[in-house]
């Protein structure tokens, strides 16, 4: 079979995004990052400039499989209509000379992925994470009664958040040590989702006593839910309950904004946060794989955004 590889020197981002959406939406729930990050390119256009975008097509035009890359993230892939278009996305990749920190995708697509690019590059290739991709609707919430004397409020862009860009950076080296935003970073996503629609991102807080326990990050919505994250409750107030109150009040916030599906990716490596999404009345959707690439050279070429 015949494949097209249709990327930035093909089609534009509007053309990529009206091609492969309706093939993304046949699974929204485990496509809901790549759709989520579809949705900020389109909203941010000069956000589509660093990104890489591209679309793999049989000879009827038929969507194969999706891939793209926003700034210097990770190659993210879509479910794919057979493994042999991996390979040979990944061969289209290299002989376009683009260059790679990774890929996350669903196990076995990012696997060959992974295996090929390494073969090809003469890289190393680490499996950074297993994740659990989880969903929640208003059928499956577990309500969870609030306790006296804790509050839970939403961020707004007057609150003071210094305390939140470490806490950011803290969950990262935690959740991947590989991967740490440093402080400037952190803080500008922050910044970004106070300043933005409160719809479309923020953070809601948990407080006992006034003082921050827990936090619940929410952002990248799809045309029928949105993501969480990140989830973080410092080691000190850990096993009191206070995240598990927090996702569950956050989920029914944003049900109530109007969203019918609410989505989140968990390290499998951590059962009592994966307990509590489970308690919550989280549903496992797949599994999926991140991997780091550590090269001895750049690839990299004007082509890559």
């Amino acid at each position: 079979m015949m494949r097209r590889f249709q990327g930035p020197q093909e089609i534009s981002f509007h053309d990529f995004t009206r091609r492969v959406t309706d093939y993304l939406m046949k699974s929204e729930s485990a496509h809901n990052l790549l759709l989520g990050l579809i949705a900020q390119l389109d909203r941010n256009p000069s956000l589509a400039e660093n990104a890489y975008w591209i679309s793999i097509e049989d000879d009827t035009g038929a969507i194969c499989g999706v891939a793209l890359r926003t700034g210097g993230h990770q190659l993210v892939l879509s479910d794919f209509r057979d493994e042999q278009a991996v390979y040979e996305l990944a061969c289209e990749l290299y002989q376009r000379h683009i260059d790679l920190p990774g890929v996350l995708g669903p196990v076995t697509l990012a696997k060959r992925f992974s295996d090929t690019w390494a073969d090809l590059r003469a890289c190393q290739s680490k499996r950074l994470i297993r994740e659990q991709i989880y969903e929640l609707t208003a059928a499956s919430l577990h309500t969870i009664p609030p306790v006296l004397g804790e509050e839970i409020v939403q961020l707004t862009d007057q609150d003071d958040a210094d305390w939140l860009v470490s806490w950011i950076v803290e969950f990262e080296r935690e959740a991947m040590p590989e991967m740490v935003s440093t402080p400037e970073h952190a803080r500008s996503v922050v910044q970004n989702r106070l300043q933005g629609s409160r719809r479309e991102g923020g953070f809601f807080i948990l407080r006992d006593g006034g003082v921050p326990r827990s936090v619940v990050g929410y952002a990248y919505p799809t045309p029928h839910g949105i993501r969480i994250g990140p989830v973080y409750t410092p080691p000190n107030w850990r096993n009191l309950g206070y995240a598990r109150r927090l996702v569950a009040f956050s989920c029914q916030s944003l049900l109530t904004l109007g969203y019918t599906h609410i989505y989140l990716f968990a390290d499998q490596a951590n059962p009592a946060a994966n307990r509590v999404y489970q308690q919550t009345g989280f549903q496992s959707v797949r599994e999926v794989d991140q991997y780091q690439f550590t090269c001895g050279h750049s690839n990299a070429s004007g082509e890559e955004g």
